[in-house]
């Protein structure tokens, strides 16, 4: 190959990456590149990457050491290593859910979604990665109201009224969630449901255990 081509190769890659990092930034979630590998170095990354882990592209490097696996938490990274090479050995994309710690010190859960890819020779992941640390929460809470249905339930005679509090539970998460109450609250007003539940359905057998007598 001649210089010439040469430099025209060497332009038109450049130009390819121009673009994908002009493609990654105009994204709307974090974006990132990365080579495999046990540390998964970072080549690329958007600026919503950086501003979810709180820092800038410099604080990256120095903090996490340009690796995406060091933003993992110590004891989640060798689960997390192992699905990786799961996923890959059946191929196609990879999803991950993980723990990070961010620059000031807060843990956050992030959903990743990666794609392997070949540039300029090279095998890279393709990733997006989005905060899903309130859907989480969110799903820790309606655990924890449903265990507190089932404690309030069981002491409770007879399995009817554990169905219709749990049922109740369940639906009132949805039209909680379309009011937009502040999660805060959500506790609340599951206990007083679940306990306006048990004092109709008592009363229910007050009235009934009243005719039979």
């Amino acid at each position: 190959m001649s210089d010439i081509e040469t430099a025209k190769t060497t332009e038109q890659m450049c130009l390819d990456e121009q673009d994908l990092r002009r493609l990654l930034n105009m994204s709307e979630c974090a974006m990132f590149v990365a080579k495999p590998g046990s540390q998964i170095e970072l080549m690329y990354a958007n600026e919503r990457f950086y501003s979810l882990m709180q820092c800038t592209r410099e604080e990256f490097s120095e903090i996490y050491h340009g690796s995406v696996m060091e933003m993992i938490l110590p004891e989640d990274r060798q689960k997390i290593r192992n699905l990786i090479a799961r996923q890959t050995a059946v191929g196609g994309k990879i999803q991950l859910e993980h723990r990070a710690r961010r620059k000031d010190g807060a843990v956050i859960w992030v959903s990743v979604s990666a794609h392997p890819a070949d540039m300029k020779g090279q095998r890279v992941y393709f990733a997006s990665c989005l905060d899903i640390t309130q859907s989480r929460r969110n799903l820790l809470e309606a655990y924890e109201a449903k265990r507190d249905a089932e404690l309030i339930s069981n002491s409770i005679p007879g399995g009817v009224i554990k169905l219709r509090i749990l049922s109740c539970c369940m639906q009132m998460m949805d039209f909680i969630d379309w009011l937009d109450i502040p999660r805060k609250n959500i506790r609340l007003i599951l206990e007083t449901i679940v306990t306006v539940c048990c004092i109709l359905q008592m009363r229910k057998w007050s009235k009934d255990r009243s005719r039979l007598l």
